[in-house]
C-alpha cells in the first residue's frame, strides 16, 4: 500500500467522527455566534448585524471599576471553578496513574480481561519512558 492510500484510508476512517463533531458542535456554535450579533427589541430578534447585545451585557461594568459588575463576578467565579476542577482532576488522575504504573506489579490487575476493569489506560502516560 502506498503512503497516499494509507493516508486516504485513515481520513476515511475518521470521517464519521468528524461529521458528528461538525454536526453537533461546530454547526450550533456557528449559529449561536451569528444569532448573538443580531439586533433585538422587546419581543423579537432582527437579523441585522449589531453588537448591541454585547454592549448591553457589559453596560456599566467599566464605569463601576474597581468594583466588578455581576456578569464579571460570574465570569471570574466560573473561571475559578474551572481551574479548581482542572487542578483536582490533574492531581487525582496523575496520582492514580503513577501508582498503577510504578507500584502495581500484578499483570492480572493491570490487564484484566473483564470489561471496565482494565487499568492500562490510566497508566499510559508513565509507560512510555524507560523503567527504572
Amino acid at each position: 500500500m502506498t503512503q497516499d492510500r494509507k493516508s486516504f484510508v485513515a481520513w476515511l476512517q475518521a470521517a464519521p467522527m468528524m461529521l458528528i463533531f461538525a454536526l453537533f458542535f461546530l454547526l450550533p456554535l456557528v449559529f449561536v455566534t451569528i444569532v448573538s450579533t443580531w439586533d433585538y427589541n422587546e419581543y423579537e430578534m432582527i437579523p441585522a448585524f449589531s453588537l448591541r447585545g454585547y454592549s448591553d451585557t457589559f453596560e456599566g461594568c467599566i464605569a463601576g471599576l474597581p468594583d466588578l459588575c455581576t456578569i464579571l463576578k460570574t465570569y471570574l467565579k466560573t473561571l475559578k471553578l474551572c481551574v479548581l476542577t482542572w487542578s483536582l482532576t490533574l492531581l487525582i488522575g496523575f496520582t492514580v496513574a503513577y501508582f498503577l504504573a510504578f507500584h502495581v506489579r500484578s499483570k492480572t490487575f493491570m490487564f484484566d480481561p473483564k470489561p471496565g476493569r482494565s487499568c492500562s489506560l490510566c497508566s499510559a502516560p508513565f509507560r512510555s519512558g524507560p523503567r527504572m
